[in-house]
């Protein structure tokens, strides 16, 4: 039996089966005394603007400019609200067409005390997606959809990588890209525009 990896059904409640409650709250950012010399600009910046400026970041921007120093790692505040909005957005690349209307009804049924884990299921998602097209998890409990889409996902990435070799190489200027890579933009739409692996995605593995 043929298990379209386009038309994963139920897709959304199986994921949100898997949101679990936050063990533990997210720390809440902290204004930090400067010691230091040559501080950046951007770490003199107050956590109130820097939470405005992070509000129009792509979410692996924001990340990379968390990681750039430990004063900012410290101010700038991610929490479960902005992993929650990263999944619907495609921060994990096998989950693209996720319902955003069930995923925010899901958020907004709070546990009694505490929120939902959304970091947690970004990072089950992003690790089991990255095992499995390195052929280490079987996935049994996956739907099997899904992991005919992870087979796709590998194949488009392996195209990806070729693509990227014969770039370094010069030898890809006489190729058209629509020919390149006929038939997979049926598959997943934009393939040649959107980069599904990186760097929209984040990678917790």
């Amino acid at each position: 039996m043929w298990y379209n990896p386009i038309e994963a059904n139920n897709l959304t409640e199986y994921v949100i089966s898997q949101l679990r409650q936050a063990i533990n709250a997210e720390p809440t950012h902290q204004e930090m005394i400067i010691f230091r010399e040559n501080i950046s600009l951007a770490e003199k910046l107050p956590v109130e603007l820097l939470d405005r400026i992070i509000f129009f970041l792509p979410g692996y921007t924001a990340l990379s400019l968390q990681s750039t120093s430990k004063m900012l790692r410290q101010k700038i505040h991610l929490d479960q609200r902005f992993w929650r909005d990263e999944l619907i957005s495609g921060c994990v690349g096998i989950l693209f067409d996720l319902d955003e209307k069930l995923l925010l009804e899901k958020d907004a049924q709070r546990p009694l005390r505490g929120e939902w884990d959304w970091k947690g299921l970004v990072a089950k998602f992003s690790c089991q997606q990255s095992d499995f097209l390195n052929e280490k998890l079987s996935w049994e409990t996956t739907p099997r959809a899904l992991r005919n889409r992870c087979r796709v996902w590998k194949i488009t990435r392996d195209i990806q990588e070729y693509a990227t070799g014969l770039e370094a190489e010069g030898k890809l200027k006489d190729i058209e890209p629509s020919g390149f890579v006929e038939g997979v933009p049926a598959l997943i739409p934009d393939l040649r525009l959107r980069d599904y692996s990186c760097p929209r995605q984040i990678n917790f593995c």
